[in-house]
């Protein structure tokens, strides 16, 4: 498979902390928010080969970045109050994996959003979430 990254999508600048440690992650502008994507790497795989959970979570945990830059809580901490996973494909290494959110509300105190994630073009998993607002 190839490490080519799609076009459009540049490298995201994750906050070198446990971010580091998952990516790289790539975006590209898409209707005023952002699609996320990452390339399965040798560290996030699971003992049978395949993208581990937890790093399918983790990369739906960002989805919150996806909205911030075109609301007024860009540079704001948001954080996560509830993050649910549905898994429904196994996600193989080298899988060009792709995030689209959908914002559903935002209150005073918080933000929901829902995301599918493709690995390949094909479903994987879907997550909602939802973020607190300090």
């Amino acid at each position: 498979m190839s490490r080519v990254v799609p076009d459009g999508f540049e490298l995201v600048k994750l906050d070198n902390g446990f971010g580091d440690h998952f990516g790289p992650v790539y975006r590209k502008e898409v209707n005023s928010r952002y699609v996320f994507a990452f390339r399965v790497s040798p560290h996030q795989l699971n003992i049978a080969g395949m993208c581990h959970g937890g790093a399918i979570a983790t990369f739906a945990d960002i989805q919150i970045a996806a909205i911030k830059p075109f609301t007024d809580l860009a540079g704001k901490h948001l954080p996560t109050r509830n993050l649910n996973m549905d898994y429904i494909a196994p996600v193989p290494a080298e899988a060009w994996v792709e995030m689209e959110v959908d914002f559903v509300r935002i209150t005073r105190g918080s933000v929901y959003m829902h995301s599918q994630i493709t690995a390949n073009g094909k479903v994987a998993a879907r997550s909602s979430a939802t973020y607190h607002i300090p």
